[in-house]
């Protein structure tokens, strides 16, 4: 476990994690679990509220769900004594309906993923059978429990489920598919086009993501959003609207 603070965010980062993409950004806790901090029920307890004393905006639990138990057991020890952030649950698009049900009423954020939209590539990238159904149960369950995004008068979200979409290049992404399949849980699902992918962690060794996105890409996969009929579009965390043209 790391933890930091930042632009408000109490950001909390899991060791280990559910996926095991070949780009990984954070391969080094996520996957090889390098430098982490064991904590207990009673250790999360302690940092929550910590947290919360020094004025972080939310608590964001990054890669949660293989170690939902232990958090949820940290949340139930911290509210008892006080804690009432709003919680963030940042993960990788890739849970069950099962194991969210466990989170209605804790989880006010949802901050998931959409990483594929064609199954061959959520396996061959992230060693993730079946992405794609996961993934509709997962936005699916999430918008029941939260609905759409609510923004405070500070500009902080509060309630809701924001959508993250990295594109990757040669379409390995399959963005047209994945703002389908939002469209289909509610055109007003928040969706962030993300355009920062760089291929790190094992990306050189598959040609199909071996470089960045091309400005064309990114825009492709925002124009995508639009057309799928989504309403809430974001590049880069910015609202944006559809592209002119693409070249």
């Amino acid at each position: 476990m790391l933890v930091a603070e930042r632009r408000g965010s109490g950001l909390v980062l899991l060791g280990g994690c559910n996926l095991a993409c070949r780009s990984c950004e954070t391969a080094d806790f996520s996957l090889e679990r390098k430098g982490l901090v064991a904590a207990g029920e009673n250790d999360l307890a302690a940092l929550f509220l910590d947290l919360q004393k020094r004025g972080a905006a939310n608590l964001n639990l990054v890669t949660p769900t293989h170690v939902m138990p232990a958090l949820l057991g940290g949340l139930a020890a911290a509210a008892e004594r006080g804690f009432a952030l709003p919680v963030v649950w940042n993960c990788g698009g890739y849970e069950s309906r099962e194991a969210l049900t466990l989170l209605d009423g804790v989880v006010d954020i949802y901050l998931p993923d959409a990483k594929y939209g064609r199954d061959a590539d959520g396996e061959a990238i992230s060693g993730s059978p079946r992405y794609t159904a996961a993934l509709r149960e997962s936005l699916a369950e999430m918008w029941r429990q939260t609905g759409p995004l609510d923004i405070d008068s500070a500009g902080l979200a509060t309630r809701g489920v924001i959508v993250r979409h990295l594109v990757l290049p040669n379409s390995a992404s399959a963005p047209a598919d994945v703002m389908q399949l939002c469209a289909t849980i509610s055109p007003a699902l928040t969706v962030n086009v993300m355009s920062q992918y760089r291929p790190l962690h094992h990306a050189r060794r598959l040609p199909l993501i071996a470089r960045r996105p091309t400005r064309i890409e990114v825009d492709t996969a925002v124009h995508a959003a639009f057309a799928a009929g989504l309403t809430h579009v974001l590049l880069d965390g910015q609202p944006t609207r559809a592209p002119a043209s693409l070249y």
